[in-house]
């Protein structure tokens, strides 16, 4: 690409380019999770607090996991978006983190959803 000229992509293009990196990144926290449940497991010592630390691990590949089935849900709507915009529902629908959902979903509309919240209980599938 020469100087002055920029790189041009369609929505659906640039949304499932995200998606597959996301998806990268997944399989990366699922192989660094590996590698602490490995660690926790072989250290007798491993007070709970580090228990429970390595289950942050976890959380953000289940995170980074919807963000990628939520991205490839809106990218699966192709780039005849009509001018509303996208159908953010069969994305949000997907979701398994609650909380998740909910801040994507009140985001799309803009609307002030919770910037962090907690997880409730149960919210994790946790190693």
């Amino acid at each position: 690409m020469g100087a002055g000229q920029s790189m041009r992509a369609s929505p659906g293009g640039v949304l499932a380019a995200l998606a597959g990196e996301l998806d990268r990144a997944s399989e990366l926290c699922d192989r660094l999770e590996a590698l602490v449940a490995r660690l926790v497991r072989d250290n007798e010592e491993t007070p709970e607090a580090a228990l429970s630390d390595a289950q942050t691990v976890d959380a953000l590949a289940q995170h980074i996991a919807g963000l990628a089935s939520f991205t490839r849900t809106l990218a699966d709507q192709g780039d005849g978006v009509d001018a509303a915009g996208y159908d953010v529902d069969p994305a949000i629908s997907q979701l398994t983190l609650s909380d998740l959902a909910a801040r994507l979903g009140a985001r799309a509309q803009n609307l002030d959803g919770p910037a962090s919240a907690a997880p409730d209980s149960g919210e994790l599938l946790l190693f």
